[in-house]
């Protein structure tokens, strides 16, 4: 863990996604194990399934090596500890990304994918890497996710309040999206990116894609 290491300003809006309108950005569809749906300005994440979490992964295909990213997020119905809500960084196929979520007990969590299971960045094992935050909001009320990244270098807001610093060399860059636990339900307000240079990116949808995740590993 590194103290907070990132002062650069990100002010150019890349994607920006408030759900009003369906823009087709995220993955829209109703089945045994998911209920997505995008309306009144928000997105609506049901997840169905009891066991493993869920990745919405946006359509917009990031280039973005240096990023700032910021998600507003809320728990609607959390029956367990299991439930959660949050965001997944730099997600790649073969299974690297990284997850910052938040539960109803006011805890955060910030976890690196690694195949099919995690290994904790916050927190430890014994607590499966939460952490109590007093500036989490609890179910039913907004809580806002962001993360900077700059130099493979990231650091960790939640509703504006620095928490936690890490780096991971080996990343580039990666996809971007929502998180959802199981058997949980869950809203977005709005998922926000903007860069450190006006680089224009092309902008070019990808296959939707999610992924689903079960096991927790212990770094």
């Amino acid at each position: 863990t590194l103290f907070r290491s990132i002062s650069e300003q990100f002010p150019y809006p890349e994607f920006n996604d408030d759900f009003n309108t369906d823009k087709q950005n995220w993955p829209v569809f109703n089945d045994e194990n998911n209920f997505f749906v995008i309306q009144n300005g928000e997105y609506i994440l049901n997840r169905k399934d009891n066991t493993t979490q869920y990745a919405a992964l946006t359509e917009w295909d990031n280039k973005l090596e240096s990023f700032d990213i910021k998600a507003r997020v809320k728990l609607m119905k959390a029956k367990d500890d299991n439930c959660n809500i949050g965001i997944i960084i730099m997600a790649k196929a073969k299974g690297d990304g990284f997850v910052i979520e938040i539960n109803r007990n006011l805890q955060y969590r910030v976890k690196q994918l690694v195949g099919p299971g995690y290994k904790y960045i916050s927190g430890n094992g014994s607590n499966f890497g939460w952490v109590k935050s007093s500036d989490i909001k609890p179910v039913g009320q907004y809580n806002t996710i962001e993360v900077k990244c700059l130099n493979k270098n990231y650091d960790v807001f939640i509703n504006g309040i620095y928490k936690i610093s890490f780096d991971e060399k080996n990343y580039t860059y990666g996809r971007m999206g929502f998180i959802i636990g199981p058997n949980t339900n869950g809203v977005a307000d709005y998922f926000y990116v903007y860069s450190n240079k006006n680089v224009a990116i092309n902008i070019k949808p990808v296959a939707t894609s999610s992924i689903d995740t079960a096991t927790d590993v212990v770094s």
